[in-house]
C-alpha cells in the first residue's frame, strides 16, 4: 500500500510540475495517423521515470539496492533517450541500437541474478547463445509493441497497470510502485486524454515489463506472464505480420492496428480501452489457477475474438 500510494501522488505531483513544460514544448497536433482531434501535450511518461528515480534515491539513503533496482538504473538512459524523441524526432534504427544494447545489459543482470529462468536449457553453448537472441528480439520487440499500441486514450496504461498488479503479486512486490503510476497517471490519459505519455512512456513500461520477465522463477512463468498480454503483444505482432505479407514499410506511419480501426469504425476510445482492459483482467484471473494450459487456451480465445472484431466489426485492413 505504500508503495501504491508513493507511485499516486509522486506521479501526479510530478504531472503537476512538468506539465507546463510539456504544454510548451511536446504538443501533438492531430493529423491522419492520429486517433484525437485536439492538440494534447505528450511526453506525459516522464512523469514515471520522475518517481522511479525518487525512489531509487531514498533507497540509496535508507537501504540497500538489489537486483530490481539495478534492473531500474539500466533502463534510465534508454528513458531519457526516448523523452528526447519525444522533443526532437530521432532516427528510427539509433531508437533501436540503444534499445538492444539495454536489453542485453538487462539480460546480463538477468543471467547472473535469476541463472534458474534458463535451466530447461541443455548445457550447450549454441543452444544456449539460440535461446538468448530469440530472448532478446523478443524483449525488444516487447518495447515496441506497447509503443504501437499507445494510440487510444487509456489503452496501455489500463492494460498495463492490470499487468503490473498480477507481476506484484507473483513476481516481486516492488511493482506495486507501478500500480500506483499508472492509477495516478490514468486520471490524466483517460478520454478525453489531458496528457499522452508519448515514447518515453510506452518505451519505459515495456522496459519494466521486459525487466519483470527476466525476473519470472522458470521459462513456463515467463511465458504465462507474457500471455496475460495477449490483447496489446497480439494486436501488434498481427498487425506487423500482416504489414510485412502486404509488402508494407514498417517504418512508415499507419492506422492497421486492430483497436484503430473499431476507433474508426465508431467505438470511442473508452469502449476500446475497457474492452482491451476487460479480456487482459480475464486473462489475469485465469493465470491465478494455476492451470497453464487453460491460460493458453484463453489467450487463443482472446486471438479468435480479436480476428472476429477484425472480420465483422473493424474497419477493413487497407
Amino acid at each position: 500500500m505504500i508503495l501504491i500510494i508513493f507511485g499516486v501522488f509522486s506521479c501526479i505531483l510530478s504531472i503537476k510540475l512538468t506539465s507546463p513544460l510539456l504544454r510548451k514544448k511536446i504538443i501533438v497536433k492531430p493529423n491522419l495517423r492520429s486517433s484525437h482531434i485536439i492538440p494534447t501535450p505528450s511526453g506525459g511518461g516522464i512523469n514515471f521515470l520522475i518517481p522511479s528515480i525518487i525512489y531509487l534515491i531514498l533507497k540509496f539513503i535508507f537501504a540497500e539496492i538489489n537486483n530490481f533496482d539495478y534492473f531500474l538504473i539500466t533502463i534510465i538512459p534508454l528513458s531519457i533517450i526516448s523523452f528526447i524523441d519525444d522533443l526532437i524526432e530521432l532516427d528510427p534504427q539509433k531508437r533501436y541500437i540503444f534499445q538492444l544494447l539495454t536489453i542485453l545489459t538487462l539480460l546480463i543482470i538477468s543471467l547472473n541474478a535469476n541463472p534458474d529462468l534458463y535451466n530447461f536449457i541443455e548445457i550447450n553453448v549454441l543452444t544456449k547463445l539460440f535461446f538468448i537472441v530469440l530472448n532478446i528480439l523478443f524483449l525488444t520487440a516487447i518495447l515496441n509493441f506497447i509503443n504501437f499500441m499507445d494510440g487510444i486514450d487509456g489503452l496501455v496504461t489500463l492494460c498495463m497497470s492490470i499487468q503490473f498488479l498480477v507481476t506484484s503479486f507473483v513476481i516481486s512486490p516492488l511493482y506495486f510502485l507501478f500500480v500506483g503510476i499508472l492509477i495516478g497517471f490514468i486520471f490524466f490519459n483517460w478520454s478525453p486524454a489531458k496528457l499522452f505519455m508519448g515514447d518515453v512512456g510506452s518505451i519505459f513500461l515495456g522496459s519494466i515489463y521486459s525487466i519483470s520477465l527476466l525476473q519470472s522463477k522458470n521459462i513456463l512463468e515467463f511465458i504465462s506472464l507474457s500471455l496475460i498480454s495477449t490483447p496489446l503483444l497480439g494486436d501488434a505482432f498481427f498487425c506487423v505480420i500482416r504489414r510485412i505479407i502486404r509488402g508494407d514499410s514498417l517504418g512508415k506511419p499507419h492506422k492497421l492496428h486492430l483497436y484503430q480501426r473499431l476507433n474508426q469504425n465508431g467505438w470511442s476510445h473508452s469502449k476500446v480501452s475497457f474492452f482491451y482492459g476487460l479480456a487482459t483482467i480475464m486473462l489475469a484471473l485465469v493465470y491465478f489457477t494455476g492451470s497453464f494450459y487453460l491460460l493458453l487456451s484463453f489467450s487463443l480465445m482472446t486471438i479468435l475474438l480479436g480476428i472476429y472484431l477484425d472480420k465483422y466489426i473493424a474497419k477493413p485492413f487497407k
